[in-house]
């Protein structure tokens, strides 16, 4: 069975490990812009951005480029991103290296998924698995509010994702169903009341996994319906929400 983009909600952990040296109005505003496919606007607010905290705009100009390619499907696009990509492999070694290299890996294994790179993407999320316990063995006693929430949100998609490449093979049990169910119940009440971005991010990858890994297209359905009508510029959004209603014929 073929899966797409598993990684496309973890995406927001990186800037918002950061995020709470920034006004969290400031975020906000980014992430809304991202998601409604403001571009132009986008790029004008990273570049203030850089000036104040380099390491922030350098995180959400990942995603922001990540956006761009999949909303536009252009060779231009996906080749900014690529670059871009490489240019940050470049340079993974300054400051925390262990959530750069996380953040590295994560947006590798998205483009293999969307390339469909069949061994890569496996080796790929072997090492976004070893990074996320070297972060949680060595500081994640001392995060802050915000931090905590994300790494929690973290943790569990590390766990839906082990049941996701055992379903592949089709060895998922009921046991196994039963953990996935917990993983997303954990998740939907993970909360963070400063930043209305955090919900945001959230519900989209909340949309994936009950789409893509629980294959409950009824509650992706209600997560990409919200977001689409948050979010009405965003063709991306009103695809997923079109794909869960002719899944299951759900009306709205």
């Amino acid at each position: 069975m073929q899966r797409q983009n598993y990684f496309l909600g973890l995406f927001f952990f990186f800037f918002t490990y950061s995020a709470f040296s920034q006004p969290s109005e400031q975020i906000d505003e980014i992430v809304k812009k991202i998601y409604n496919l403001e571009f132009a606007d986008v790029e004008n607010r990273l570049e203030g951005l850089i000036n104040t905290d380099p390491r922030i705009a350098g995180y959400l100009k990942f995603d922001f480029l990540w956006w761009k390619m999949i909303s536009n499907k252009s060779v231009a696009s996906e080749l900014d991103f690529a670059n871009y990509k490489n240019a940050y492999q470049d340079n993974i070694n300054i400051g925390d290296k262990d959530f750069n290299k996380l953040i590295y890996y994560l947006y590798q294994i998205r483009y293999d998924n969307l390339k469909n790179v069949g061994f890569s993407k496996y080796w790929t999320a072997l090492k976004c698995q070893v990074f996320i316990q070297k972060i949680n063995d060595g500081n994640a006693a001392n995060l802050r509010p915000l931090e905590r929430a994300i790494f929690q949100l973290i943790v569990e998609f590390d766990k839906c994702l082990k049941y996701s490449l055992i379903d592949e093979f089709n060895f998922l049990s009921t046991q196994n169903e039963k953990k996935l169910l917990v993983s997303l119940d954990k998740i939907e009440k993970i909360d963070n009341g400063n930043y209305s971005s955090f919900l945001t991010i959230k519900n989209y990858f909340l949309g994936k996994i009950y789409l893509e890994i629980a294959h409950d297209s009824i509650k992706a359905y209600e997560k990409f319906s919200k977001l689409s009508e948050e979010f009405p510029a965003n063709g991306v959004l009103i695809d997923m929400k079109n794909k869960c209603r002719s899944k299951h014929s759900v009306t709205g």
